[in-house]
Formats: C-alpha cells, sequence, structure tokens
C-alpha cells in the first residue's frame, strides 16, 4: 500500500484503489487508507480469483495505470497476475511493475510470462523515477536511504530492485 498512498500524494493521483489477497494486509490497507484521509479504496484481489476481479471491475472499471509493487514472489502465480492485469488496464494503459530480485532466476521469469502474457516491458531507471524534490531517497547509490533507514542488499538495493513500465501488446490484424 505504500506506493499506492505514495502515488495519491506526491504524484496527485486521482484515484487509488488498493489490492491485497491477505486479509491481515488488507486491514492494514485499511486503517492506512484511513489516516491518509481515506485516500483509497480497499479491495481483496486474489489474481487466481474470477469472483475478486470481477468485483473490482463492477466497482472501479479499468485503470489507466496499475502500479504493481513487491507482489512478484513465485513463478507459480505469474500467469494469473497478467492476466488480471490485463483485464483490469484500460486500453493504452500501463503496468508499472517494481520487483526486487530475491530468488535466482524469478527475474527471466517474470518478463518471459510478461511477455507470454501479450506485455512490452522496458526496464525504468530508478534514477529517473525519484523526484529529488519530492521524493523521500536520500544518499547515493552505495549509501541509499528511504525514510531514513539504511537500504541494504538484498532488501531494497538499488542493484537488487528492478522497475519495469509494461504494456499490452496491440494484436495484428
Amino acid at each position: 500500500g505504500l506506493y499506492g498512498l505514495y502515488a495519491h500524494r506526491a504524484r496527485r493521483c486521482e484515484r487509488i484503489v488498493l489490492t491485497d489477497h491477505d486479509v491481515t494486509t488488507l486491514k492494514l490497507l485499511r486503517h492506512n487508507a484511513a489516516l491518509n484521509a481515506s485516500c483509497g479504496h480497499v479491495h481483496a484481489l486474489d489474481w487466481h480469483s474470477h469472483g475478486d476481479l470481477e468485483a473490482v471491475l463492477g466497482l472501479h472499471g479499468t485503470f489507466s495505470t496499475i502500479l504493481a509493487s513487491d507482489v512478484l514472489f513465485q513463478a507459480r502465480d505469474l500467469g494469473a497476475f497478467y492476466a488480471c492485469a490485463a483485464k483490469l488496464l484500460a486500453s493504452h494503459g500501463r503496468l508499472i511493475v517494481a520487483y526486487e530480485d530475491r530468488v535466482a532466476g524469478l527475474e527471466a521469469k517474470v518478463l518471459a510470462e510478461a511477455k507470454r502474457a501479450g506485455f512490452a516491458a522496458r526496464s525504468i531507471p530508478l534514477e529517473s523515477f525519484f523526484d529529488p524534490d519530492r521524493d523521500v531517497v536520500d544518499g547515493g547509490r552505495d549509501e541509499a536511504r528511504l525514510f531514513g533507514e539504511a537500504v541494504l542488499p538484498g532488501n531494497g538495493s538499488w542493484d537488487s530492485l528492478r522497475l519495469w513500465e509494461m504494456s499490452v501488446l496491440r494484436t495484428r490484424r
């Protein structure tokens, strides 16, 4: 929920919908959204659940941008993730995936599954994403800090973080 709350406050997004499949995380998302002036709607969304997907679509329609932050952990969930994202994206929408490379070989699978699901992916340099006048990142590449906390290798270091912008490829007619 942190990136969704950030998008609402710092980037002034008009409509924020925070999702997760875990009941405890949903409670925390609702609490944080309430603390931040009810900045967003919170909904259960299990990528494997057609009912969850239809509920979100029924209430909110499709989205021009989806921020997926730190949600890709297991190769078995990648197909469901991309299928869900494709249905939630408006035409010409974009999927922003923030990913920390924690599992050997998973990054290649993340990108291969994106391609198989019909997404084009381009890497976004982290330096181009953060605005030094508004964002809470400080320190250099070797001394990065977020919210004043040291960012350690394998735990959010610049070297392990990836940011991709993905869009659905148009089908040929």
